[in-house]
């Protein structure tokens, strides 16, 4: 699942910062299980007995969340439970029919005030594994067009297929687009509305992908039900 030796080449820090910033808002609002300076030595300590180095870094990273979180008191929730819990082997079976190897995935979030690129994820899988983490910038020149990024999805596509791999799924998407999905309520999904208005494209967009990130979207909003005080983080330009 993941390559112990995954490279991380061409990272933009503004662009990485960006997003792991809006993925803790999503899902850990700043109150997260780590807060604890100690936690993480007990979690490792506590781990180090169902940890071995021939493991999948993925698989060692759960032992120590599951740690982690009985340190902490905190029952997980169901989904959580079961990516937990599930052997391994099931898990790596889901994550090789939802991505083949050979393949990229890409998120582009587009500033159109600012005509920029807000953040970028390049990602690719090779014999069962994450094995490349970039962004944008890996394209160098060939980079996306944000002042045309609609039209230019295409190109950057291609560069993206000859300099990193073949794109399996993709989505380009305005950062107003991007908060409007992420905050409209269950059952008012504006991805439809927001796709017809050229806001957000994604192509190609395979039906598993597809599930998985409605699935993800789910998350979110169990998350935000659980806490209603918190608010997604929209993060600086």
């Amino acid at each position: 699942m993941i390559d112990p030796e995954l490279e991380a080449v061409d990272v933009h820090p503004e662009h990485w910062l960006r997003l792991t910033r809006l993925i803790d808002s999503l899902f850990g609002g700043g109150r997260t299980i780590w807060s604890e300076p100690d936690r993480l030595a007990r979690a490792l300590a506590a781990a180090a007995p169902r940890v071995r180095a021939d493991m999948d870094p993925a698989d060692q990273a759960r032992q120590v969340l599951a740690a982690a979180l009985a340190d902490a008191g905190r029952t997980p929730g169901p989904l959580l439970a079961a990516w937990l819990h599930l052997p391994f082997g099931l898990l790596q079976a889901a994550f090789d029919r939802l991505w083949p190897d050979g393949t990229a995935l890409a998120l582009y979030v587009v500033d159109e005030d600012l005509d920029e690129v807000w953040s970028s994820l390049i990602l690719r899988k090779a014999r069962g594994s994450l094995e490349l983490l970039t962004t944008d910038r890996c394209l160098g020149a060939d980079g996306l067009d944000a002042s045309a990024w609609r039209t230019d999805a295409a190109r950057a596509r291609a560069a993206l297929a000859r300099r990193v791999a073949p794109v399996h799924a993709a989505c380009f998407c305005s950062r107003e687009a991007l908060f409007a999905w992420l905050e409209a309520p269950p059952g008012a999904d504006p991805l439809a509305r927001l796709r017809a208005a050229g806001d957000v494209l994604l192509e190609p967009w395979p039906w598993r992908v597809a599930g998985a990130v409605a699935l993800g979207r789910a998350l979110v909003w169990a998350r935000r039900r659980l806490r209603p005080q918190d608010e997604v983080e929209h993060g600086s330009r």
